[in-house]
């Protein structure tokens, strides 16, 4: 419980300071959007999510066994995606997407089942090729394409 209250807080904040970077760039209407437009719409939902659990969490009843923020299992499932998340933004442009979003769903599935290979990399695959003809061959959006040139 105490995890959901820190966790809606974090989350909450991360969407307000995205709404806040999002106001440098002009809004626009709902009808001609501008380039902050849906980076805004996205922080906000998150904000209103990560509020929502915040304040659901805290009205239950509190266990009388206190756990630990930093037990071993706990942490790595809260820091280790953060991280990962902090490196796919860091190598976007010099791995490019393919790969480096390839890299950061292999191991976020690895996280979840770390026993099996073949899943991860099948879905991992499966997704970058998706999202490869869906926005770079039908919409035309260009995506970096690293030092190796895809």
């Amino acid at each position: 419980m105490r995890y959901d209250i820190i966790g809606g807080l974090t989350w909450f904040l991360l969407g307000f300071a995205y709404c806040l970077g999002a106001i440098k760039y002009k809004l626009g209407t709902f009808q001609v959007p501008g380039p902050g437009f849906l980076p805004f719409l996205a922080g906000g939902l998150l904000a209103i999510l990560g509020l929502a659990l915040f304040i659901s969490t805290s009205l239950k009843v509190k266990p009388r066994i206190e756990e630990s923020l930093w037990e071993k299992q706990k942490a790595r499932n809260l820091l280790f995606p953060l991280g990962a998340l902090l490196l796919y933004a860091l190598l976007l442009e010099p791995l490019g997407f393919l790969l480096d979003t390839f890299l950061f769903l292999l191991f976020l599935f690895k996280m979840a089942k770390p026993k099996i290979w073949v899943l991860p990399i099948v879905l991992s695959a499966l997704i970058v090729t998706v999202a490869h003809f869906l926005f770079s061959v039908f919409l035309q959006s260009q995506f970096p394409k690293g030092m190796w040139g895809f």
